[in-house]
């Protein structure tokens, strides 16, 4: 009875925004560092704490403004600014 409520559909519409929107880009993230690193971007796994801090940020404006984590746009960008600078000229 409790796995028909509206609340649990809810809970698993947001767990599955956090899954595709935050888990899976840091487990990609964690997981193919010595790949970017090889194709010429400055990264590291001291990189990560860039990952961390633009997920924090992502976090603070959504317990300020809850709406935002059902906008699209928004959740799908939460990693874009953790390297702006493109592959390194060699």
């Amino acid at each position: 009875m409790v796995l028909t409520s509206m609340e649990m559909d809810a809970l698993s519409q947001l767990f599955s925004i956090l899954n595709f929107s935050v888990c899976m880009p840091m487990r990609f993230l964690a997981g193919q560092i010595h790949s970017i690193g090889a194709l010429g971007y400055d990264w590291s796994p001291l990189s990560m704490g860039k990952v961390i801090d633009a997920i924090e940020n992502a976090m603070m404006e959504i317990q300020s403004d809850g709406s935002t984590i059902l906008d699209e746009g928004f959740m799908g960008s939460i990693f874009e600014k953790i390297n702006d600078n493109g592959p390194l000229e060699s």
